[in-house]
């Protein structure tokens, strides 16, 4: 059963820009490079058969592309032990408009509406043992003007997903591109 999720791949730029925020945190689990991605909808685990009817379903998704921006860090959840560091994404309409159509579409191939807000992100790290409030509070406030130039984001993916010991492999299973 393919564990599926769906995702806009960050550019080579923000990429090597995210990987300089990627230190100083011990208790962190950095995001691989090539994994670095802002998160459209996790699906989870479905048949072969489901997987043939997103894929569809997904096909039928119009949107322009349109630029986004990432501008600071947070983290998850907002009160509490911290357990990801993120880089938060720039109010963007067209991608909330994306992100609405793609619920849309998986709807009409079967799958359930998420419940939870969208919250737009690209998760730098996740904690293995909760970092202290001051070593955190330091991070974010030496990284607190972090922002990147505009990216064009013209496609969507979807992946696959296995997860082992030594941390997630994604497999790109379709490419969607947004024409205006």
């Amino acid at each position: 059963m393919p564990r599926l999720f769906i995702a806009i791949d960050m550019s080579e730029e923000i990429r090597k820009h995210l990987a300089e925020l990627q230190f100083g945190l011990r208790e962190a689990r950095w995001t691989k490079y090539e994994q670095l991605h802002l998160t459209l909808r996790f699906i989870g685990d479905v048949s072969a058969e489901k997987q043939q009817d997103i894929e569809s379903a997904l096909g039928t998704v119009k949107a322009a592309p349109f630029d986004l921006r990432l501008n600071g860090l947070g983290r998850f959840p907002v009160r509490g032990e911290p357990r990801v560091l993120h880089a938060v994404i720039e109010d963007c309409p067209p991608l909330y408009d994306l992100q609405k159509s793609i619920e849309d579409a998986l709807e009409q191939a079967g799958i359930e509406r998420d419940r939870r807000r969208f919250v737009p992100h690209v998760t730098l790290a996740r904690f293995k043992r909760t970092p202290t409030f001051a070593m955190l509070g330091r991070y974010l406030k030496t990284h607190e003007h972090f922002i990147t130039s505009p990216m064009r984001v013209s496609e969507f993916v979807l992946y696959s997903s296995v997860l082992s010991p030594q941390g997630a492999t994604h497999t790109p299973e379709a490419v969607y591109k947004l024409e205006s």
